[in-house]
Order: structure tokens, then C-alpha cells, then sequence
């Protein structure tokens, strides 16, 4: 296939990685990306799998890089149904959710949530992202059992932060 045809291709002879040292040329786009993450303190999140369900494909896109850029396997739905099915057959650590979904609220997921034996077992946290940002909203989806809620747009910090203190993992930067 012509490299025209597979988005930009980038030619070098040699790469400067952030710890100091030459990378040879010959490493593939993956070795390199994940080789980077590490050196920066980004794979933190390495292997986590993560569940992020939201109705705006750009809000998932964005999910999507910054935890995969941080190491995680990251799953999407559109729809909190979308996002059941994929916990049935994903052993998710976290899930991201949107608050206003199209098929049923924030809070009606977290009931059906509540009922799965990883949340149950403490295997499960529930992150509630919403552009709602009401205290009454937060109240409810912490007394639904949400454990961190976090106002739209987020920031990137403050997410990882939170995946950090919720699943116990050390050196997630920013």
C-alpha cells in the first residue's frame, strides 16, 4: 500500500527520545509510542482496562488518546446499554461515564452498576463526567455510588489523578 494512502508518514534517520539517548531508526510506531510513555512516566496506567461510555464521539475520542497514551485498554460505547454489554465481556477497572446519556441518566446506570459483583466486590469505580454540574447532580451521583465526579470540560490532571487514587496506582504525570 502507498504511504499516501495510510496518513502521514514520518522519515528520520534518528530520534531523540526525552531521556537523553538515540533511538535507532528501525523501531516500529508502536514500540516507539509506548517506549516514549514510559520514559516520560505515562504508562502508568499500563493494561488497565477502562470502560468510557458518552453520547459525544469527540468527548470518547479524547478518552480514548489520553488513556491509551497513559498505557490503558481503553473500551467505548455511545450508550449506557452499548456500555453494560461491554462490561459483561471486559473486566473493567473504571468506568467513565457521562452524566446525560441517550437511553437512561447517569444515576439509573449506577444503579445497574451497583448490582455487578466487580463493583460489589470492590473491583469496579464508577468516574462521572457531567457539563450539569449542579451540587444537587453531584450529591445524587455520589449517593448513588459514583466515586469521583468531574465537571466538563475536565481537566486532564485532575481524571488521571483520580484513576490514579481509585485503582492505587503510583506516577501518572500529566
Amino acid at each position: 500500500m502507498h504511504p499516501a494512502n495510510r496518513g502521514a508518514t514520518l522519515m528520520c534517520d534518528d530520534v531523540w527520545n526525552p531521556r537523553g539517548s538515540w533511538i535507532p531508526p528501525a523501531l516500529d510506531e508502536e514500540f516507539f509510542g509506548t517506549y516514549v510513555a514510559q520514559a516520560q512516566g505515562m504508562a502508568a496506567l499500563e493494561g488497565i482496562p477502562i470502560v468510557c461510555i458518552d453520547d459525544h464521539a469527540d468527548t470518547l475520542e479524547i478518552l480514548r488518546f489520553l488513556l491509551e497514551m497513559h498505557g490503558a485498554q481503553v473500551y467505548t460505547a455511545a450508550t449506557a446499554g452499548q456500555g453494560l454489554n461491554l462490561l459483561s465481556v471486559v473486566n473493567a477497572r473504571v468506568v467513565i461515564s457521562d452524566l446525560a446519556l441517550p437511553d437512561i441518566d447517569g444515576i439509573s446506570l449506577m444503579r445497574q452498576l451497583r448490582r455487578l459483583d466487580a463493583f460489589q466486590a470492590g473491583d469496579l469505580h464508577v468516574i462521572m463526567l457531567s457539563a450539569h454540574c449542579a451540587e444537587r447532580d453531584r450529591r445524587l451521583a455520589i449517593m448513588a455510588g459514583v466515586s469521583r465526579f468531574i465537571s466538563k470540560p475536565f481537566d486532564e490532571e485532575q481524571l488521571l489523578d483520580s484513576i490514579q487514587s481509585l485503582i492505587g496506582v503510583e506516577g501518572i504525570a500529566a
